[in-house]
């Protein structure tokens, strides 16, 4: 996720039971429900998918995540 870059305004739902983010390099700003939780190059984070969520690169560098919703419904 280039700098400045987002998953969009809002948060959203698209109905996986669970998701997991893993961030291979830069940070990351995961929305989650109510919260902001600022992630860093090798934290993880899992949570349901049925919880709005969202994310934001709000640094200066680029950003990369490995991020896997299951079951996938794509």
């Amino acid at each position: 996720i280039e700098p400045g870059g987002s998953t969009g305004d809002s948060v959203y739902v698209h109905g996986t039971r669970v998701e997991t983010v893993y961030v291979l390099s830069g940070e990351l700003v995961l929305g989650l429900g109510e919260q902001r939780i600022a992630l860093s190059a090798g934290d993880s984070i899992t949570f349901s998918g049925e919880t709005a969520h969202g994310v934001w690169n709000e640094s200066e560098s680029r950003a990369e995540a490995i991020w896997v919703a299951a079951p996938a419904r794509y």
